[in-house]
């Protein structure tokens, strides 16, 4: 059994599916013909990529092609390390992951992109674990008009460590990470919003809540 197949292979075998060496090296090496050399071969990282399904590693070209369009050297790069990524990566988090490589690229250049693909396996890991993760700034615009709603005017919206407000801005924690869907955890943030636990406890009403006059609650926290 060959190395690819013992890493990438499934049960020892190539998918059924899986493209011709040849077919894969000829589109990777016309993306970044450029950098190659005679010390410098794909034919490694294409053997690898031979076990993959078919459409598992047509993703990987188009990420490549936008990675060549910033640099050429990191693009080589990612083709080598191409299989580590669909190892690691469900389909749906490669382009992000290739976002991210290129933020890390441009403030820290091709030695802390290099960085970041060789720790690809900890990015998946870290993903796993916080895949129910919900952040206030990506649920902010909907949760701006909840709170309207709610006290019947805009109020600022703002990272602490628990549900609180001063009637003036409601403090809500940066991220919900307490159930394991991220759906879930949004609705959390409203619970904490519109929830009795968030306001005073002789509030009766969204525009009591908010009426004159600092208050500030004990806090659910995340």
């Amino acid at each position: 059994m060959t190395w690819a197949a013992a890493i990438y292979g499934q049960d020892g075998h190539r998918a059924p599916d899986a493209l011709e060496p040849e077919a894969i090296q000829a589109r990777l090496e016309a993306l970044v013909f450029m950098v190659l050399s005679v010390r410098r071969s794909l034919v490694p990282a294409v053997a690898a990529l031979s076990w993959f399904p078919a459409g598992r590693v047509e993703l990987m070209p188009g990420q490549i092609e936008r990675v060549a369009r910033t640099s050429v050297e990191l693009a080589y790069h990612l083709c080598t390390q191409a299989a580590e990524v669909l190892s690691h990566l469900p389909d749906e988090d490669v382009q992000p992951w290739v976002i991210e490589l290129l933020e890390v690229y441009d403030r820290t250049g091709t030695q802390g992109g290099l960085r970041a693909m060789q720790a690809v396996a900890g990015y998946a890991q870290d993903l796993a674990r916080n895949r129910g993760c919900r952040r206030l700034d990506q649920a902010r615009v909907v949760l701006d008009a909840f709170v309207a709603g709610l006290a019947g005017r805009r109020l600022k919206l703002a990272e602490g460590e628990a549900a609180w407000t001063d009637t003036e801005t409601l403090f809500v924690p940066a991220t919900l990470t307490r159930l394991p869907e991220r759906q879930a955890n949004f609705r959390l943030y409203k619970a904490l919003i519109a929830g009795p636990a968030a306001w005073p406890s002789n509030s009766c009403s969204a525009t009591s809540r908010f009426g004159p006059g600092p208050r500030r609650s004990s806090c659910c926290t995340p």
